[in-house]
């Protein structure tokens, strides 16, 4: 694991048609499930790096694997999942 707490973990999702050409939804909405259970939602903007990608930052709280899932809606609908892990910190000061 090479995510710390208090990192900032960007997210990303990017969506194609079958066809593999880039498309846009009208809405993305990140939701990641933290080890604890609970689970939380991260705002998704579109980049500028292109067209059908999105980025959301989650600010890491917890040590431990922690799963997304980006869910776009409208336009698109498609569903792109993935996970992480937080190491908890070994210095306290």
């Amino acid at each position: 694991m090479s995510n710390d707490i208090g990192d900032d973990i960007e997210l990303r999702a990017s969506f194609t048609t079958p066809q593999g050409v880039p498309v846009s939804p009208t809405t993305v909405t990140f939701r990641i499930r933290l080890p604890s259970g609970t689970e939380q939602n991260v705002t998704a903007t579109q980049t500028g790096t292109g067209t059908g990608v999105y980025v959301g930052t989650y600010l890491a709280a917890e040590a431990g694997q922690h799963w997304w899932r980006a869910t776009a809606t409208g336009s698109v609908r498609a569903v792109e999942e993935s996970g992480f892990g937080v190491q908890a910190g070994r210095v306290v000061g």
